[in-house]
């Protein structure tokens, strides 16, 4: 499975695939370890060094959005 495949739903059940059918416990796991691996290395690309970094990133992600 890639990773643009994986969709999430609005609770955090679990994870779907792209047709929104619910994926196993080892499949969900598997998308689990992508997203974190997908995500390795972010923080310090951008300088995130506290939660008040990222709090801030995405205030100004969201007011860039509107």
């Amino acid at each position: 499975m890639k990773r643009e495949e994986i969709k999430y739903g609005k609770a955090v059940s679990g994870c779907f695939d792209r047709e929104n059918h619910p994926m196993d416990g080892e499949e969900t796991a598997h998308a689990i370890h992508q997203i974190r691996d997908a995500f390795t290395g972010f923080a310090e690309e951008n300088g995130l060094e506290s939660e008040e970094d990222v709090v801030a990133m995405v205030k100004e992600m969201r007011s860039e959005k509107n």
